[in-house]
């Protein structure tokens, strides 16, 4: 018996992964409007009717049927309607091996692609499905359309990493061990190697310090938590390891732009 293997797809499907945070079918009036965001998630719109427009860098880009819309995180813009605006949205995330989000790039832009609105309909109706089996075929449509936004934007390269096993096994005890208190110590002696050695390898494959990387994805998870857990901003704050929630979101709101209340009002209402 001979077998074929592929270990960069088995490393892909371990390592990368996408999280939706909040999605929805919606239907918005001439009250559907915000200026100057940047959001923690990437937007996701496939559009039935209506019409709408982004706005970024001093353009207006219209949103419209027979179109879907990727809006990247880190991408600065607004968006307004000046009648209604019928579509299904997801707020995703394409989460690396290293912890951070794939579109999170100065290479990110606003961008859309032709979808038939029979597409639309059939996508509709498997969100509104309560068969896990539809819903999953919902997931691989989700992931087909991010894949060509990914390929456009960033280049069929994009999802390639390689990190030295220095790295890969730092990175792997900061995921199981992720708290305010990690300090680059702490992580260099679970793996046994030198903080100076730690952070040469860090620096030269991630392009940040140990430090850096842990309060990155201490932010990072402090907003998943926001968004999909039923929680307080203390009891998130305090679930991360952080003995003082003021400082916990002196840091968030560094991070993100926004406070972590704003934040949590924010996600509930887009």
């Amino acid at each position: 018996m001979e077998i074929e293997k592929n270990k960069s797809i088995e490393d892909f499907f371990k390592e990368y992964h996408l999280s939706v945070s909040y999605c929805g079918y919606v239907r918005t009036g001439s009250d559907w409007h915000q200026t100057e965001l940047q959001m923690p998630w990437s937007r996701l719109y496939y559009v039935l009717d209506g019409e709408g427009f982004f706005v970024a860098d001093g353009q207006e880009i219209p949103i419209e049927p027979g179109y879907v819309y990727f809006a990247p995180c880190g991408v600065t813009y607004g968006f307004y309607s000046n009648s209604t605006l019928e579509k299904l949205f997801f707020h995703v995330n394409i989460i690396k091996a290293d912890g951070y989000d794939l579109f999170n790039t100065p290479e990110a832009r606003i961008m859309r692609f032709e979808y038939k609105r029979e597409k639309v309909l059939d996508n509709v109706e498997l969100f509104r499905s309560t068969d896990p089996i539809k819903q999953m075929l919902l997931k691989a449509e989700l992931w087909k359309t991010v894949a060509k936004f990914s390929s456009a934007m960033l280049g069929e390269d994009c999802v390639k990493n390689s990190y030295s096993p220095q790295v890969a096994a730092a990175m792997s005890y900061i995921r199981a061990n992720l708290s305010a208190s990690l300090k680059t110590g702490d992580v260099s002696a679970g793996i046994f190697c030198s903080p100076s050695c730690l952070n040469d390898h860090f620096k030269r494959d991630v392009g940040v310090t140990v430090a850096k990387y842990i309060d990155d994805l201490l932010m990072f998870e402090a907003r998943r938590r926001l968004a999909s857990e039923n929680e307080s901003v203390g009891e998130t704050s305090n679930a991360l390891g952080y003995c003082d929630q003021f400082y916990f979101s002196r840091c968030f709101t560094k991070k993100f732009g926004m406070s972590p209340r704003d934040y949590k009002k924010l996600r509930s209402e887009s």
